[in-house]
C-alpha cells in the first residue's frame, strides 16, 4: 500500500474544463469574461453571479452554460453540474466538452458506468481530448476495470505528455497494483524526456519514497520546491521525509513551511502534531493535535454536536452518562479502549460508540 502520511491523493479528480465565451452582446462578453476571472481566483459566488448574469444576456450560449457546470463541480454540486452539461449536450450534440462535462458529473455523483459511456462519446468525437481519456481512467478504475483504467490513463498522456493528473493517476494506479517499481522506471522514462517538470519530479520522489530511497526522494522533492516555491505538498512531502529519518528539526520545518502556505491542510496538520510529541513537546504537539477533524479544536468534535451533549472537563459525572467516541485510526482506537474502565470509575455510566467493524471486540 502507499504511505498515507505524505501527499499523493489517488486517483487525482479532473480540472473542471473552462471555455472561451463569445457572446453576440458585448455586455454578455464583459460578464462572462469577469465570471472567468472570478473563477480563475477562486471566487466562485461572484463568478457564479456574473455567469448567470451573461447567460440572461445571451440564453442557451453552450460556452456560459459549460463554464456554470464547471463551477458547479468545482463548488461540489456534481447534481447541479449535471444539469448544466445535458444543456450543453442538448444544444451542441457533436460537442466532446459537451460529452465530457456529462460524464465528469456523473462520475463525482458515483455512476461510473454511466459517466464511462458519456466519455466514450467525447472520444468519439475528440480521440486527442486528453480530460476525457483520463477521467474515462477514472470512471473505469471506480468500476474496478483496472487494464481499463490504465489503457485510459495512457491515452491521456498520449495526448499530452506533460499531463499532470493523468501522471499521478497512472503511477497511483501502478502502485496500488503491486508494480511501484513498474511507476519508477516510467517516471524516470519521463523525466528524460522533461527534467524539470515539476509533477514528475514531485511524483517520482514520492514513488521513490515507497520503495525506500529517501535521498532520491528528498533530492527530488527538493528540486520541485525549486520550481515551485509555493507549492505546500512539496513541503509537506519534505518534512515526511525527514522524520522518517529522525530529522525532527526538518520535519518540523517542512511541515510548518506547508502549513503557512495551506493553512487547510489536514495531512499538514497531523504530521506537524505528530513531530511535536516526537520532539517531546507535548503542550504544542497535543494542542496541535487537536486540529484534527474530530479534534477539540475543529467544527467536527464532538463536543460541537448539541444532541450529543457538552464536552466533558473532567466534572462530577457520578451520576451521569459519559459518550466515548471512537475516530481515531483502528490502532489508536484499540489503544484508548484501555481507558474505558478508568472512566467508568469517574462516571455512574459508560456508552461506548464505535464503528461497527469493532463490535466482535466488544
Amino acid at each position: 500500500m502507499w504511505y498515507g502520511c505524505i501527499s499523493s491523493p489517488p486517483f487525482s479528480r479532473f480540472r473542471p474544463l473552462v471555455i472561451g465565451a463569445a457572446s453576440d452582446s458585448p455586455d454578455g462578453e464583459q460578464l462572462a469574461a469577469r465570471g472567468r476571472e472570478f473563477a480563475r481566483a477562486g471566487r466562485l459566488e461572484e463568478a457564479e453571479a456574473a455567469y448567470r448574469a451573461a447567460l440572461k444576456l445571451a440564453p442557451n450560449h453552450f460556452a456560459i452554460m459549460y463554464n456554470l457546470g464547471a463551477l458547479s463541480l468545482q463548488r461540489g454540486d456534481p447534481t447541479g453540474a449535471l444539469a448544466w452539461f445535458l444543456s450543453c449536450r442538448d444544444s451542441m450534440p457533436s460537442s466532446a466538452h459537451a460529452h465530457l462535462g456529462v460524464g465528469q458529473a456523473l462520475l463525482a455523483t458515483g455512476r461510473a458506468p454511466e459517466a464511462a459511456e458519456s466519455l466514450r462519446q467525447a472520444i468519439a468525437q475528440d480521440s486527442l481530448c486528453a480530460d476525457a481519456h483520463n477521467a474515462l481512467g477514472l470512471a473505469l478504475m471506480a468500476a474496478g476495470d483496472v487494464a481499463g483504467a490504465e489503457a485510459g490513463f495512457r491515452a491521456a498522456l498520449s495526448a499530452r505528455p506533460n499531463y499532470a493528473a493523468a501522471i499521478s493517476n497512472l503511477c497511483d494506479l501502478l502502485g496500488h497494483d503491486g508494480r511501484a517499481e513498474q511507476a519508477a522506471r516510467e517516471l524516470e522514462g519521463m523525466r528524460e524526456a522533461m527534467p524539470d517538470n515539476p509533477n514528475i519530479l514531485f511524483k517520482l520522489g514520492y514513488v521513490k519514497a515507497f520503495l525506500g530511497d529517501l535521498d532520491a526522494a528528498a533530492m527530488l522533492t527538493r528540486r520541485v520546491t525549486e520550481l515551485l516555491p509555493n507549492y505546500p505538498d512539496a513541503y509537506l512531502n519534505l518534512g515526511t521525509f525527514a522524520q522518517w529519518r529522525h530529522d525532527v528539526n526538518g520535519a518540523l520545518v517542512n511541515f510548518r513551511r506547508a502549513l503557512t502556505l495551506s493553512p487547510q491542510n489536514r495531512i499538514a496538520e497531523g504530521n506537524l502534531a505528530h513531530a511535536l510529541l516526537y520532539a517531546g513537546d507535548y503542550a504544542h504537539g497535543w494542542a496541535q493535535y487537536e486540529t484534527r477533524p474530530m479534534g477539540v479544536r475543529s467544527t467536527l468534535a464532538v463536543h460541537a454536536r448539541p444532541g450529543w451533549g457538552p464536552r466533558w472537563t473532567g466534572a462530577d459525572l457520578s451520576t451521569g452518562t459519559l459518550l466515548l467516541h471512537g475516530e481515531g485510526g483502528f490502532g489508536d482506537v484499540l489503544q484508548f479502549c484501555r481507558y474505558a474502565a478508568a472512566a467508568h470509575e469517574r462516571a455512574g455510566r459508560v456508552v461506548i460508540g464505535l464503528a461497527r467493524k469493532y463490535a466482535s471486540l466488544a
